[in-house]
């Protein structure tokens, strides 16, 4: 085993070896063959390519070959393209600042020359040839000679890591490295709809994508790479406010999978990892069951200026210049679409009956813990009173005849007939809530939202902003008729802001309670989910003790159904 190198006293400062250095940059760019592929892509994708074939050996590890029909290069730019931060993308910074293209390093050729027999032939679009440059050995320099091939490149790359043995002994098995290249392509299918893609493992098709410019072909290959059980739980989304867009499929909270493995965000086109936009995305999805993950497969769009994308070698992640903004727009987008479609769900919910529920496509598996698919897990649920809900007791459900206008739930208990005061009982958890004194779950608004309120209004506001604040509460004076709301309790999401705001004060100027007043105005009865109006009925049901039950329920058995109709 030989020593570490350490510091030594009489050592001198010196330039490193141009080939050096480059393998110490390719540390950073080629991880492992899927880098590879990504980066031979990406400039596929980058010189206007519409068709991309991509063609793999072991895993990647004995050679990849990344074919496309785009502009090609120059004879003259091949030996160039090879050389460290060369690339024709950007030329000043000011367009580093407004990226377009994938990549704009310039690093990527540099880099899998130094640790891999790297082989480009191209033939530029108004050139009569093409020309091969074969860089097989750094000390030789490469090679140019004349070849035949079709408009667009080919890139060969072989022996990866020949020349630093070191790091191919870090690479994983055959087929875990071949995974990692599948998932790849994928992203990168996926992230350009016009443009079609293949992939050949030891001469074996993998899959074939035709170019998709129609919203059916675009199915189809959502379909195809994320699987059929993934599109058909999903629901569109499309998006816009003030200048940022976020479209794309969204899979509903019920079809949550067992991992993390289907996530897809794609910023301006580029496939990228963000902390930022997961925690948004995940906030917005609400709770889930444990061990259960969301899956989606998004699209953002916005200005190139407000996005830095400069932020590691690898371009996974980016830098928003407004993150704040951006992540309010994305919990807002998906919240408001995931509630749209709980809305328009809702008809089919009513007299659902657990033990006749039928499985909503393959996601559905008692194995795996996924609910039934008719539920909705919401973030709501978060501030009931945690005595009151027992939502994993399924055996004391009741099934829940009808939503009658004001709230009001029709259920049969055992032959007889249940009226279920669903807002009292509401109101009631909302109260208990609020007077535990803990602080409650709240929830910004992606567009404060300005009230006109009476004077003595204002005045209460600004006395209790401590109140307010413990309650999720955030508001303030703009002006002596006016306050600026920015922050609402979560049991108000659902709640038009402007008119349970001024309710609330007019009922604490009346005398009411404040406690009493906030649980009064949220508990109206907005698009309440299956598990929701299950969590209700158990908890009118659970208030026998209460010197008024009939405040929450009313109850006909067969004996007093029979009276009603009688003369």
């Amino acid at each position: 085993m030989q020593p570490a190198r350490r510091y030594q006293p009489d050592a001198i400062i010196q330039r490193l070896p141009p080939i050096l250095a480059n393998q110490i940059a390719a540390g950073e760019v080629v991880e492992r063959p899927a880098s590879i592929v990504k980066e031979l892509v990406e400039n596929a994708l980058d010189a206007g390519a519409r068709r991309i074939d991509v063609q793999i050996r072991n895993g990647g590890l004995e050679q990849i070959q990344v074919s496309d029909d785009g502009y090609g290069i120059r004879p003259a730019e091949l030996e160039l393209a090879v050389s460290p931060h060369a690339t024709s993308k950007i030329a000043q910074l000011a367009d580093l600042e407004n990226l377009a293209s994938l990549g704009f390093r310039g690093e990527a050729l540099a880099s899998i020359g130094s640790v891999a027999r790297l082989v480009i032939d191209s033939r530029f679009t108004d050139t009569a040839e093409a020309w091969r440059l074969s860089l097989t050995d750094r000390e030789a320099g490469p090679q140019l000679v004349p070849v035949a091939h079709p408009v667009g490149t080919t890139v060969s790359v072989s022996e990866l890591f020949y020349n630093t043995p070191a790091r191919r002994r870090f690479l994983r098995t055959e087929r875990t490295e071949y995974r990692y290249i599948e998932d790849m392509l994928k992203r990168l299918a996926l992230s350009r709809f016009e443009v079609g893609f293949s992939l050949r493992h030891n001469a074996r098709e993998v899959f074939r994508l035709p170019p998709a410019t129609t919203a059916a072909q675009q199915a189809r290959r959502v379909e195809r790479l994320c699987g059929k059980a993934f599109y058909a739980q999903a629901l569109h989304i499309d998006y816009s406010l003030e200048g940022l867009r976020l479209w794309g499929w969204l899979a509903r909270p019920e079809a949550a999978r067992s991992q993390a493995d289907l996530q897809y965000v794609y910023v301006n086109g580029r496939s990228v990892r963000d902390k930022l936009i997961n925690h948004a995305l995940r906030q917005a999805q609400g709770q889930l069951y444990p061990g259960r993950h969301p899956a989606w497969l998004l699209y953002m769009e916005l200005d190139p200026l407000k996005v830095d994308v400069n932020v590691h070698p690898t371009k996974h992640e980016v830098r928003f210049h407004q993150a704040r903004q951006v992540h309010d727009f994305l919990v807002h987008a998906v919240s408001e679409a995931l509630a749209e479609d709980s809305a328009a769900a809702r008809p089919a919910t009513r007299g659902w009956n657990p033990s006749a529920a039928e499985p909503r496509g393959p996601f559905y598996s008692p194995a795996e813990g996924n609910i039934p698919a008719a539920w909705s897990v919401r973030e709501a649920a978060r501030v009931e009173a945690p005595a009151a809900v027992n939502s994993d007791d399924t055996r004391s459900d009741k099934q829940i005849l009808a939503t009658l206008a004001g709230g009001y739930l029709v259920v049969e208990e055992q032959g007889a007939l249940l009226l279920i005061n669903a807002p009292a009982v509401r109101a009631a958890q909302l109260a208990a809530s609020f007077a535990s004194g803990e602080a409650q779950t709240a929830r910004p608004l992606l567009i404060p939202e300005t009230i006109e309120l009476s004077a003595a209004a204002l005045q209460w506001l600004e006395e209790q902003a401590v109140w307010l604040a413990r309650h999720g509460i955030d508001v303030s004076a703009i002006s002596e008729t006016s306050v600026l709301l920015r922050q609402v309790p979560a049991a108000a999401a659902s709640h038009e802001p402007a008119q349970w705001l001024t309710v609330f004060v007019e009922l604490i100027l009346a005398g009411t309670a404040p406690e009493v007043a906030l649980a009064q105005v949220l508990s109206c009865p907005p698009n309440w989910s299956a598990v929701e109006q299950q969590a209700l009925v158990r908890d009118a049901l659970s208030w026998q003790r209460d010197p008024q039950p009939a405040r929450y329920w009313l109850r006909w058995d067969q004996a007093a159904l029979q009276t009603l109709f009688e003369t």
